[in-house]
């Protein structure tokens, strides 16, 4: 395995607990004495739902996140309610945000969005043969529409502006290594 020698923990303290926690680790590296590190946290797991349909058609998002104070192309998904394993937050994620319901949900991966700041992981969770059998239940704070869109047209989106949400590029790629790997099964 690796020699690399990990950093020792000297101190950790909360230095904001609101809806989003921020904690302050005081770090001993081996080259340098001490350094100053924050973590964010705001719940620890969550889902990213790659859904198609019977078509193989994508749903995708466009969705306003106000950080950057823009629309963004991103994919379903959401927390892990209290006692919810990840395949029952998908499910309930996929209705919720878009009125869609999947025969299947199967993970296809798990990543770690932005580990050097935020302690969060990301279930990516393939949903088959998805379709609309309702209205969205959109939260209040939720801006946000759904469509179901050609795999090729996704890319072709994503060329021309260059700009998605960073989960749903770690989800393609998920979805990408799945095909090929149920492609050799």
């Amino acid at each position: 395995m690796s020699d690399l020698i990990l950093p020792e923990l000297i101190e950790s303290k909360m230095v904001l607990d609101e809806f989003v926690k921020v904690r302050k680790d005081v770090l001993s590296f081996p080259r340098k004495k001490r350094h100053s590190y924050f973590v964010v946290s705001t719940f620890p797991e969550s889902v990213c739902i790659v859904a198609l349909s019977d078509t193989k058609e994508l749903l995708v998002l466009e969705e306003y996140r106000h950080p950057t104070k823009q629309l963004i192309f991103g994919l379903p998904g959401g927390h892990l309610d209290h006692g919810e394993n990840p395949l029952e937050a998908a499910e309930r994620e996929l209705l919720e945000e878009t009125g869609c319901t999947a025969s299947n949900f199967e993970i296809i991966g798990e990543h770690f969005p932005l580990p050097a700041l935020y302690d969060h992981k990301t279930y990516v969770v393939l949903a088959t043969k998805a379709e609309k059998t309702q209205e969205p239940s959109l939260d209040e704070m939720e801006t946000l529409r759904s469509s179901f869109m050609k795999i090729q047209d996704v890319t072709a989106h994503l060329q021309n502006t260059k700009k998605a949400d960073g989960i749903l590029c770690a989800a393609l790629l998920f979805m990408q290594i799945h095909s090929a790997r149920s492609e050799t099964s």
